[in-house]
This record gives structure tokens, C-alpha cells and sequence, in this order.
């Protein structure tokens, strides 16, 4: 944190915010495959009750205690991440009771427990995601996919090489991934012509 912030207070306000606000990670996870559940099934009203819901819950606990009132401590900040841990909390609660109560478990298997399967995930991935980007215009997938590539060699390059260092190299790093996406740009031309060729050799006559 401390390559992206240079304020001693503001990094350790985010300090005190994040200790507590990670514990969120876990019902955020839950909170997104209910989502899923309930697009999957196109029951979608519900999703905006559970946003209201998870509002209302963070809106009065951040008033509560990040302010002290009502006989709570004043927490500040921390108080901040709690009020969003526990909304987000309460948002499972009422994914799981409304679940329990509206829908049939045995008919999506919901009470059935099953090992991850990563080939499944492999394939939906596939076709999600790299079909999607296979049928749109022609440059959108190579420029996807080297953007994709330039920043995981910059970031792990940079930040392994210097980090903890007293050089501006996150400006250098900066530079050396807009050189990577400009050659990405540049070489989509000549990638069009390519394919453009083999497709002419490959066409049926």
C-alpha cells in the first residue's frame, strides 16, 4: 500500500478499513452465486429487493457507528467497513430464507453437495468469454488478449524488480506498458492482412 499511497494518515485510515472489510470477501462470494441462481432462473425482482435491503442495513449501521449514536461506540472508519461486512451479511441471510421458502431446492439440486469441477468451469469459460470475443469484430480478441498479457508481464516484471526501491518505477513501468499496447495497436494490421490471406487460400472453390 505504501507504493500507492504516500499520506501516513490516509494509509492507515485504509489500513484500519481494510482489516475489517475483509472479512466481507466470503459473503461477497456467496452473495454473487445467489445472483447467479436467481438470473440463472430469471427471478430477478428479487435481486433488487436484496440491493434495498443491503442499502438500507449499510446506510443505518454506518450512521450508527461510524457516529457513535444510539448507544454504539464511534468507530470511524472501521465503523465504515463493519456497517458493509455485516450488510452484506444480512444479504445472504435473506438469500437463504427466501430461497428456503420460494424455491425448490431438489429441482436445481441446491441440496445436493458436489466436488468443483474444473472442466466445467474450463468450458463455460469457453463460451462465455473467448466465443463471445471470437464473434465480435476481428481486432477485439488479439488486442484482448496481448492487453491482457502486457499488463501481467508489467506488473509482475515491475513490481518484483523494484518494489521497495526509491525510483519512480511505476512511472517507468507506466512507460513500458503504453510502448507494449502501442506495438499491440500498431501490429493489428498487419495481423488483418495475415488472416485475410489465409482465409483467400483456405476458400472453397
Amino acid at each position: 500500500m505504501r507504493v500507492l499511497i504516500s499520506s501516513d494518515a490516509i494509509l492507515n485510515a485504509t489500513e484500519e478499513f481494510l482489516d475489517w472489510r475483509v472479512f466481507g470477501f466470503f459473503f461477497s462470494f456467496v452473495n454473487v452465486m445467489f445472483r447467479a441462481l436467481f438470473i440463472g432462473i430469471t427471478r430477478t425482482k428479487v435481486l433488487t429487493l436484496n440491493a434495498v435491503l443491503m442499502a438500507m442495513t449499510n446506510v443505518l449501521l454506518d450512521y450508527l457507528l461510524i457516529f457513535g449514536h444510539a448507544g454504539f461506540p464511534k468507530m470511524g472508519i472501521q465503523g465504515a467497513a463493519i456497517a458493509s461486512v455485516i450488510a452484506e451479511a444480512v444479504s445472504i441471510l435473506f438469500f437463504v430464507v427466501y430461497t428456503r421458502l420460494t424455491v425448490d431446492i431438489r429441482k436445481y439440486a441446491l441440496n445436493q453437495i458436489r466436488s468443483f469441477d474444473f472442466g466445467l468451469l474450463k468450458r463455460v469459460l469457453d463460451i462465455s468469454v473467448f466465443n463471445k470475443l471470437r464473434h465480435s469484430r476481428w481486432w477485439r480478441a488479439p488486442l484482448a488478449a496481448t492487453a491482457l498479457a502486457a499488463v501481467l508481464d508489467t506488473t509482475v516484471f515491475w513490481s518484483v524488480a523494484f518494489a521497495g526501491e526509491d525510483l519512480p518505477w511505476i512511472t517507468w513501468a507506466l512507460g513500458d506498458l503504453g510502448v507494449k499496447l502501442l506495438m499491440a495497436v500498431c501490429l493489428l494490421l498487419p495481423f488483418r492482412l495475415l488472416i485475410g490471406r489465409h482465409a483467400q487460400t483456405n476458400a472453397p472453390v
